[in-house]
């Protein structure tokens, strides 16, 4: 399985949620491959001080097209940590990966910008008869915020 997380905005939680998905998945005795797409490659820090069970490779845009599938091979789950941004990576990551993860925030930014990723996930999906499956993933919420409420009920439109 190949976990992507994207999302257009930065700070909503993509790396967070890579580093965990990919520790949950090795607590399971899984065989997981982390791979770093993100140039800021803080997930590369986290996972080289904490775990010595989970395989780091740091690719860009082209590696992640060309590989992904390679070390499909030598894995049972690769997670991939995607850059802020709608580039040319989230695209490759959205290529390659079964299902996409797209962290939102509880603000009106987060939620617009999640909004574009929901778009470039579907366009991802007509090319590949469906695939990846997607889910939009709320994250920072606040149990009695307004602003959470109102993005959860926002989120179920998309």
């Amino acid at each position: 399985m190949i976990y992507g997380l994207v999302n257009s905005k930065g700070g909503v939680g993509k790396t967070t949620i890579a580093v965990h998905l990919a520790a949950f998945l090795a607590a399971k005795r899984r065989k997981v491959i982390f791979i770093d797409a993100d140039p800021q490659q803080s997930a590369s820090a986290w996972i080289g001080e904490f775990s010595t069970s989970i395989r780091l490779e740091q690719l860009d845009t082209d590696e992640i097209i060309h590989r992904a599938a390679e070390l499909a091979a030598d894995a049972d789950d690769i997670v991939i940590d995607g850059p802020a941004g709608l580039s040319a990576t989230t695209r490759a990551i959205m290529l390659r990966a079964d299902r996409v993860f797209l962290p939102c925030g509880p603000s009106i930014l987060d939620l617009r910008a999640a909004t574009k990723a929901v778009h470039l996930l579907r366009d991802a999906q007509q090319v590949r008869d469906g695939l990846p499956m997607g889910a939009l993933v709320p994250n920072k919420l606040q149990k009695r915020g307004r602003l959470s409420r109102e993005m959860l009920e926002a989120a179920k439109k998309l």
